[in-house]
């Protein structure tokens, strides 16, 4: 199919906020998948988050961070992301990922947003 995500159920939208990337990750359709996170933070501090993937939803495996609240934060899925302190987010403060559950279609939206405003349109 012609979408972000693949024919997926939905991805993971994926913030490295200290240097500002974005990855979209699609959803696998069956089975489940890590997703390693590597980066260096300004401060020279070398970081790794493992997101989950699963059909349904994700979480966060493992990090390096000190506290592992993000890794306490448990699973986000389609039917729990409403009721969630964190709605559909996993956040890891210290290694700065910020990991957000979307379906299918709130993903086309957002890249059609983007798309837009590439092109200079509003």
């Amino acid at each position: 199919s012609g979408t972000a995500t693949g024919g997926s159920a939905g991805a993971v939208l994926c913030r490295l906020t200290g240097s500002g990337n974005v990855g979209i990750l699609p959803l696998p359709a069956e089975g489940e998948v890590a997703y390693p996170i590597h980066q260096v933070l300004a401060d020279g501090t070398e970081t790794e988050n493992i997101l989950h993937l699963e059909p349904d939803g994700f979480y966060m495996e493992s990090s390096t961070c000190k506290n592992q609240n993000c890794v306490q934060q448990g699973k986000v899925t389609f039917e729990n992301r409403e009721y969630r302190i964190l709605t559909n987010c996993v956040v890891c403060l210290p290694n700065q990922v910020t990991a957000e559950l979307y379906d299918a279609q709130e993903i086309d939206r957002m890249m059609a947003e983007m798309d837009t405003k590439q092109n200079g349109e509003e």
